[in-house]
């Protein structure tokens, strides 16, 4: 089932469109260095979102309810990098990570929990590192900007 999607980090649109049909979505792409649009398809009850740089798909996140660990073996097997495969998993909060044997590619598995929707994200490391500085950024705002908005005081005894 899963092999039917398994799409890979480094693959273009067409073949993309080749193992998946139509793209059924287009969204924006999270990334500035992103191209503009990121792609949905659909295959054996996964969706699969891409985000291309360049045209080159360098992040693709499977979604689905109840995302069995045994499908994220086999995408992760699908996604296996040239020379070699992924590291055992880091869980830190619930999410497994895996560094792949070339170091150019990062794994993170959210399960969820029964019966909600399963995230596979698989992306090079660039993809990744551009991706901390956006996630921090906006970290940073979130965490200031209430200060802000409220015209903080200071309270004394606090």
């Amino acid at each position: 089932m899963t092999g039917a999607a398994s799409a890979r980090v480094g693959e273009t649109l067409p073949q993309c469109i080749e193992r998946y049909g139509p793209v059924i979505q287009k969204l924006e792409a999270r990334l500035e260095n992103s191209d503009p649009e990121a792609c949905v398809f659909s295959k054996a009850g996964i969706s699969i979102i891409i985000e291309y740089r360049d045209s080159i798909a360098w992040n693709v996140l499977y979604r689905s309810i109840d995302l069995a660990a045994a499908q994220v073996t086999e995408l992760l097997k699908a996604n296996m990098p040239e020379g070699g495969g992924w590291s055992a998993a880091y869980e830190v909060a619930g999410v497994q990570y895996r560094l792949a044997a070339d170091r150019r590619h990062v794994a993170a598995y959210a399960p969820g929990r029964r019966g909600d929707i399963g995230i596979l994200e698989i992306s090079t490391r660039e993809f990744a590192k551009a991706w901390r500085e956006v996630y921090g950024a906006r970290l940073e705002t979130v965490i200031r900007e209430p200060a802000r908005n409220a015209g903080a005081k200071e309270l004394i005894g606090f």
